[in-house]
């Protein structure tokens, strides 16, 4: 009986860390989405998705495999970024005046990247971004989770969650 009540415990807590997880990701895609949507137009704006939805993850100590950030009207403008943490990718210092720092995604997306950058499918200088019609953003992204224990699944689990957020106006002039 006391075999069966651990048994219990076990999963409880087994499944508790999967959802925990399963919740950094959503939150992890939810905020990069919201940070694409302010973004609008600026070319480094997918960086700026990725690094918002690393950093949301990273607070749990999670790390994502790979983001697909694309147009909701137009799945074949997606972008695959697979996680490659310290890859050695560094980009110009006189981008933002600061020591040179590394691009922890394959294919880096910051246009300043010394490393050839690829202009990610759905450029960001052509997404609409004028009222009432600006386009959808989505994100995308997998994460691979590790059980404790091996009987669930071998010991292993893909998570992902899908996010859309309309842009948001860019509605201010430079005057």
């Amino acid at each position: 009986m006391l075999m069966l009540l651990f048994l219990c415990i076990f999963t409880i807590a087994e499944f508790g860390l999967a959802f925990k997880d399963w919740l950094t990701v959503n939150h992890g895609a939810r905020e990069g989405a919201r940070a694409g949507a302010t973004f609008g137009q600026r070319s480094d704006s997918d960086y700026l998705i990725l690094a918002e939805m690393t950093r949301q993850i990273q607070a749990a100590r999670l790390s994502p495999e790979k983001v697909v950030i694309y147009n909701i009207n137009n799945p074949s403008q997606a972008t695959e970024y697979q996680y490659a943490p310290g890859n050695g990718e560094q980009w110009d210092t006189n981008w933002v005046g600061t020591l040179p720092v590394t691009c922890d995604w394959s294919p880096c997306p910051h246009p300043a990247s010394l490393d050839a950058y690829q202009i990610p499918l759905w450029d960001p200088a052509t997404r609409d971004i004028t009222a009432p019609t600006t386009d959808i953003i989505g994100v995308r992204v997998e994460y691979v989770h590790h059980w404790i224990t091996p009987f669930y699944r071998g010991g292993v689990s893909n998570f992902s969650s899908t996010v859309a957020m309309q842009i948001e106006p860019q509605i201010f002039g430079s005057d």
